[in-house]
C-alpha cells in the first residue's frame, strides 16, 4: 500500500508509519513543498529509519539534490550567497549511481567546499545546473573520479550532459593548492560521455602542479569522450596526460581511446595542453613520451595562447624565463590527431591587458594573458612530441610562428634545465602540420625552434595555404635553418605560387616566399613522372647539385638566376654525360630566358633543352663565379 506522507524526508524518524505501507511520498526534504519530495520504499539496508524501526530508502526515478539535503540556492550570476550543497550532492550521485537511475540538477546554482567524485553507471542530467567550487580540494581535480580510494577510480559507465562547473569563487591559492574544473578523469576511467558541458573561470594555483584546466584526463583513461563541450576563461583549457606503465590499482598509465568532438575554447592561457606526466623526474629521457591515443575532432578557438611558458612550471623544478608559448602547447605526448579547427585570436596583445581575474602581465600571479611579452601569441603549436597529427586549421589572427619546437622544461618534462642552455635530446619525430589555413593575420614564420634542439631527433612537416604567406619560410636565427629532414610548404591562397622543400633548402634558398618564381617550386629535387613542376637549387660556386627526375626525356626551362652576368653558364648532366659536352661550357643565361645558342648539342628552342634523363638524374654545376640560386621549369614526357 503507498501513503502520501504528512511527514518530510528529514521528519520520518519521528513518524511511525503502519506495517501494511510499503511506499511512502514525503511533502519535500526538509520542509514541505522545498523540492525535496520523493517517493521511499522499504528496504532492510535502507539508511532512514522511522521510529517504529522500519528502514527506507529513496525509490524515486530520477532522483535530484534537493531529496538528499540540498538547497540549490546559490545564485546564477556567480554573486555571493548560498548553501555548501557538497555533500547532498554526493549523496544523490551515490545513490543514483547505486541504483541506476538518472539524477537530475533541476538546472539550480550549487555552492560546493570540496571536490566531486563520480561512480559506475552514474548518469547526471543537469539542465545547465551550475556546481560552484568554493574551496580548494583536499586533493585532485574538484569532478571526476578522483574518489579517495584509488581503487575505486576504476569506472565505467558514467553519463553526464549539460553541467556548468565554476571557479570564480575559489580565494586565492596558496602555495599548495591547485585544482582543475572537470568533468576529468585519471585512474581507470572507461566507457564514459560527456555531453554539453561548461567548464568556465578555471584559475591557475599553485604546488606540484597548476592545475587551471577546464576538462580533461591523465593516466588511464579507456573510451572517455567529451562532445560539444566548452571551455572558457580557464588556465588551460583542456589537459590529457599520458606516460607507459600501469598505476598501482593496475590500470594502464595511457591516455588511451580519449575522444573530443566538437569543442569550443575561448579566452584560455591555452586551448590544449598534453603532456608526458611522472612522479620521478630521473626517468624523464628522450623516450619518455606520454602514451596516448586522443583524438580532437572539432575545435572553435578564440584568444588563447597567451600564457607565459614558465607558468607551466611544477612548483618543485627550477624556475624558467617568461617566454610566449602557444595556442596548442606539447610537452611529450604522442598518438594525437587534432583536425577541423578555427582559430581567431586578437591581433596583438601588450603587457596591460587583463584577463577575467584582472590580472595583466607577466609575471602578475595568475596571468593568463602575453606573458608580459607584447605582441602575437607565440606560435599555433609549441613544443615537442612523436606522431602527432594537426590537419584542417583555419587561422584568422597573428602568430609568430606556426610550429616552435621547445623543450617543455615543465608539467612531466625536466625542470632543471635551462631554456637559455642546450636542452636534453628528445625524439620529436612525426609531428605533421598539415592544411593550415590563414584568412587574416601575419603569421611570422612557418616553423622556429630553441636554441640547443638536435635536429637528428626532429622530423616532421608544416603545409599551409595563406592569404598573406608567412614573412619568413623559417626563423632566422634558430636551428632550424640547417633542418633537412623537416619539410615545409607553403602556397597562396589566391594564387597559383607554391613552394615546397625541407628547412634546411627553403633557408639557403632565400627563405622569403617572394623570392621564388609564380607557379609551383619543389625545392626537395624531386619531380615525379609526368608533373609539370619547377625545382630551385642553392649552389656554391663551382659546386654541382643534382635534382632527381623521372628516368624519362624532359623539357627544362631556365626561370630565373640570382646571377646578374650576362653569359653565366651552368653545366647540365643526365647522369651519364654531361649534354653540354663538357663541364663548364653549360647553358647560359642572357638578360631574359636561357639561351640555347650555346648549347653543344643544339638541343630545345626559346631557351628550353631537351634532357634524357636515363640515369634519373639531372646535375647542375654552378659556374657562375659565386654562389647563386637557380629556378628551373620542368615538364616530364612520356616513357620513351
Amino acid at each position: 500500500m503507498m501513503l502520501h506522507s504528512e511527514h518530510s524526508t528529514a521528519n520520518l524518524p519521528t513518524a511511525v508509519i503502519d506495517a501494511n505501507v510499503s511506499r511512502i511520498i514525503t511533502t519535500g526534504h526538509t520542509l514541505a513543498g522545498d523540492g525535496g519530495h520523493a517517493a521511499l520504499v522499504r528496504d532492510a539496508a535502507g539508511p532512514i529509519v522511522t521510529l517504529d524501526g522500519a528502514k527506507w530508502r529513496i525509490a524515486s526515478s530520477p532522483v535530484n539534490p534537493l531529496m538528499f539535503g540540498a538547497k540549490g540556492d546559490a545564485p546564477l550570476d556567480g554573486s555571493a550567497g548560498g548553501t555548501d550543497d557538497r555533500s547532498a550532492i554526493q549523496a544523490a550521485w551515490n545513490h543514483a549511481a547505486k541504483y541506476r537511475v538518472p539524477c537530475e540538477m533541476l538546472g539550480r546554482g550549487y555552492n560546493c567546499s570540496e571536490r566531486l567524485w563520480t561512480q559506475s553507471n552514474l548518469c547526471i542530467r543537469a539542465d545547465f545546473a551550475v556546481l560552484y567550487i568554493t574551496e580548494w580540494p583536499t586533493a585532485g581535480g574538484f569532478l571526476g573520479n578522483w574518489n579517495p580510494n584509488a581503487e575505486d577510480r576504476v569506472q565505467s559507465n558514467v553519463y553526464i550532459e549539460r553541467l556548468i562547473t565554476d571557479g570564480s569563487k575559489l580565494p586565492p591559492p596558496t602555495s599548495t593548492q591547485n585544482t582543475n574544473l572537470g568533468p576529468e578523469f585519471t585512474f581507470g576511467m572507461r566507457d564514459a560521455r560527456i555531453v554539453g558541458c561548461v567548464a568556465r573561470k578555471a584559475p591557475k594555483g599553485n604546488g606540484a602542479g597548476v592545475g587551471g584546466c577546464g576538462f580533461g584526463g591523465e593516466r588511464g583513461l579507456d573510451n572517455v569522450i567529451f562532445e560539444n563541450c566548452i571551455a572558457e576563461d580557464c588556465y588551460r583549457g583542456v589537459r590529457v596526460a599520458g606516460l607507459s606503465g600501469v598505476n598501482d590499482n593496475g590500470t594502464s598509465r595511457a591516455a588511451t581511446g580519449l575522444v573530443f568532438r566538437n569543442t569550443t575554447i575561448r579566452r584560455s592561457g591555452c586551448a590544449l595542453h598534453l603532456h608526458a606526466m611522472t612522479e620521478d623526474a630521473s626517468i624523464m629521457n628522450l623516450n619518455d613520451l606520454g602514451l596516448f591515443d586522443v583524438t580532437f575532432d572539432g575545435i572553435d578557438i578564440v584568444d588563447c595562447g597567451h600564457v607565459g611558458w614558465a607558468s607551466f612550471d611544477f612548483g618543485a623544478h627550477s624556475p624558467i624565463l617568461p617566454q610566449k608559448s602557444g595556442v596548442f602547447v606539447i610537452s611529450g605526448a604522442r598518438n594525437v590527431i587534432i583536425k577541423d579547427v578555427t582559430i581567431k585570436l586578437k591581433s596583438t596583445y601588450t603587457t596591460t591587458d587583463e584577463d577575467w581575474q584582472g590580472h595583466a602581465g607577466y609575471p602578475g600571479s595568475g596571468n593568463y594573458i602575453s606573458a608580459g611579452l607584447s605582441g602575437a601569441v607565440g606560435a599555433i603549436v609549441w613544443g615537442w612530441g612523436s606522431n602527432i597529427v594537426i590537419d584542417k586549421l583555419m587561422l584568422d589572427g597573428d602568430v609568430d610562428a606556426v610550429y616552435h619546437h621547445a623543450r617543455g622544461v615543465a608539467m612531466g618534462d625536466l625542470g632543471s634545465i635551462s631554456v637559455t642552455a642546450a636542452p636534453a635530446p628528445v625524439n620529436n619525430h612525426g609531428v605533421d602540420i598539415t592544411r593550415v589555413r590563414n584568412a587574416k593575420g601575419t603569421v611570422g614564420a612557418m616553423i622556429d625552434c630553441m636554441a640547443g634542439t638536435v635536429l637528428s631527433r626532429v622530423s616532421g612537416e608544416v603545409f599551409g595555404k595563406f592569404v598573406t604567406p608567412p614573412t619568413a619560410l623559417i626563423k632566422a636565427g634558430s636551428p632550424f635553418v640547417a633542418a633537412t629532414n623537416i619539410l615545409v610548404g607553403v602556397r597562396e591562397m589566391n594564387g597559383i605560387k607554391e613552394v615546397i622543400g625541407s628547412a634546411k633548402q627553403l633557408y639557403d634558398a632565400g627563405n622569403t616566399f617572394a623570392s621564388f618564381p609564380s607557379g609551383r617550386t619543389d625545392i626537395r629535387r624531386l619531380a615525379l613522372s609526368g608533373a609539370d613542376t619547377r625545382i630551385r637549387l642553392a649552389l656554391a660556386d663551382d659546386v654541382a647539385g643534382s635534382a632527381e627526375l623521372p628516368n624519362a626525356t624532359c623539357l627544362l626551362w631556365l626561370v630565373s638566376s640570382s646571377s646578374t652576368a650576362a653569359n653565366a653558364l651552368l653545366a647540365i648532366h643526365n647522369g651519364g654525360v654531361w649534354i653540354s659536352g663538357q663541364q663548364g661550357t653549360g647553358l647560359e643565361k642572357g638578360s631574359g630566358p636561357l639561351l640555347n645558342a650555346a648549347l653543344a648539342n643544339g638541343e630545345g628552342t626559346d631557351g628550353k633543352l631537351t634532357v634524357s634523363c636515363n640515369g634519373g638524374r639531372l646535375y647542375v654545376s654552378n659556374r657562375l663565379g659565386s654562389a647563386g640560386t637557380f629556378d628551373f621549369h620542368i615538364v616530364a614526357s612520356p616513357y620513351g
